[in-house]
């Protein structure tokens, strides 16, 4: 999402601030829970499965990804991103994603 937010900044188009930062509170989540932080969760299910409790599966695996986002709301847009930044500390400088589907090196890309 980053991705597509950042491209369509560039063609004048402001996607990070839809639904209220939306984007934002996303990364916020991740990185903090992926930090070894407690986050909200509410039991999901349908008819067919329900989940309750938040996956422990890959926590902690910090992936390249939080660089792009840090820079517009923090660089650009001056809001707090507490979380983003700590997941940015214990993985800076970002390398290459390997086996992921996002670009990677975002230290080198995005800090200003």
């Amino acid at each position: 999402m980053a991705e597509a937010c950042e491209i369509a900044w560039v063609q004048g188009q402001d996607l990070y601030s839809a639904s209220a930062n939306r984007l934002l509170a996303g990364f916020e989540y991740t990185a903090k829970y992926n930090t070894g932080n407690d986050v909200p969760y509410a039991v999901w299910g349908s008819c067919k499965l329900t989940f309750n409790s938040i996956s422990t599966v890959e926590r902690g695996n910090l992936r390249p990804i939080y660089e792009m986002a840090f820079n517009h709301y923090v660089k650009r847009r001056s809001l707090p991103a507490p979380s983003t930044y700590t997941a940015i500390g214990k993985i800076r400088p970002a390398g290459a994603a390997f086996q992921c589907d996002h670009v990677g090196f975002g230290t080198l890309l995005f800090t200003l």
